[in-house]
């Protein structure tokens, strides 16, 4: 099959021609059908972030399964998404309730000592979260995969599994919006607008959306923001204030900042301490003592993909040979090191999850 592999980061896609596996007991074949773009996709492209390489990126994916053996979750045939997490399945390896805080996620990639499920003359490929989309076919641990109504577009349910899960989660699972209750979210890119989306269902009565660029707040609009603020003309505090007659909002989302950060911890007689980077990304605190007995609140939600499917507005759809659009969309959305040919797919589109159709 054919595949955009990575080999070293900050250098170019590679459409290289790639054997793929036959699924094991516990393994699914995705046909991809479309593959969604991430903001992490291009950041492990431009810069390796520590992924082994060379790699399949990509993990916003639909498409249809062929299963392996052992295989329950999802049948030959079915239209499935993939998550971006990946939970054992042991339920006492996490807090409860807490799919998404799995401490062995890597249990679902092959042992190193099997066949590789990606390989080419040079050796074994890694796949990104045990995922690669960016391909024809794709081989996925079952727990990964969540079967969708067969009517709902490919290109739609892509995004599911990643962005409308994580600006979602947020509003369903984390702040848990209630009826009556008002937000405010801070950026109307992808991920803020699921957001906004899914706090129109959970019932919020004001949802506002900041943005300095005219474009985003009038998708803002298009996806149930009830008010906008272009934060680059007016101040944004004061703005919220009078809306909500100085009362503020219930919930506020953020996810706009500065492309790196650093985390800080105390370690123990102030001697220097390494935290995990994978405790952040699932959204792990460090508490005081007194409060060890605490479950971690999830700060970057990522589950319960199947009570997104049906909320995305229907878009036009995104065509195109696999996996050459890949790199089409890379050009335009972040032209650099890791792009190699002129896009032309609409590039808003991927970047805010999927606009309504006009």
């Amino acid at each position: 099959m054919r595949a955009a592999v990575i080999r070293e980061g900050g250098e170019k896609f590679e459409i290289s021609n790639v054997t793929i596996d036959e699924p094991m007991e516990q393994e699914v074949l995705v046909d991809v059908r479309a593959p969604g773009l991430c903001h992490s996709d291009t950041t492990v492209a431009k810069m390796g972030m520590g992924v082994g390489m060379p790699i399949v990126l990509g993990h916003e994916i639909a498409g249809v399964a062929a299963v392996g053996s052992a295989v329950s979750r999802v049948s030959v045939g079915d239209h499935v998404v993939a998550a971006a997490v990946q939970p054992c399945g042991q339920r006492r390896a996490r807090p409860k309730g807490s799919l998404w805080a799995c401490p062995n996620p890597d249990t679902l990639n092959r042992d190193p000592s099997a066949v590789p499920r990606l390989h080419d003359e040079s050796g074994s490929i890694g796949q990104l979260q045990g995922l690669g989309g960016f391909a024809e076919q794709a081989l996925i641990h079952a727990n990964r995969l969540v079967a969708i109504d067969p009517a709902m577009p490919f290109e739609q349910a892509s995004l599911i599994g990643c962005a409308v899960a994580t600006g979602g989660g947020a509003v369903f699972n984390v702040a848990k919006v209630e009826p009556g209750q008002s937000v405010a979210v801070f950026g109307c890119g992808r991920v803020d607008l699921n957001a906004i989306q899914t706090a129109v269902p959970a019932g919020a009565t004001r949802i506002i959306g900041a943005d300095i660029q005219p474009d985003k707040l009038e998708l803002a609009r298009k996806f149930g923001a009830t008010d906008i603020i272009d934060s680059s003309q007016v101040n944004v505090v004061e703005a919220i204030g009078e809306l909500t007659e100085s009362d503020g909002v219930h919930h506020a989302f953020v996810t706009v900042g500065p492309g790196r950060g650093r985390v800080g911890s105390q370690g123990p007689r102030s001697r220097r301490h390494r935290v995990p980077h994978r405790q952040h990304v699932t959204g792990r605190r460090a508490d005081p003592p007194h409060f060890s007995r605490r479950e971690p609140a999830p700060a970057v939600p990522a589950g319960g993909v199947a009570r997104f499917i049906g909320l995305l507005p229907r878009h036009p759809s995104v065509r195109g040979p696999l996996p050459q659009r890949v790199t089409s969309a890379l050009t335009t959305w972040c032209p650099g090191p890791s792009s190699s040919t002129r896009s032309t797919m609409p590039t808003k589109r991927w970047r805010a999850a999927a606009s309504p159709a006009a």
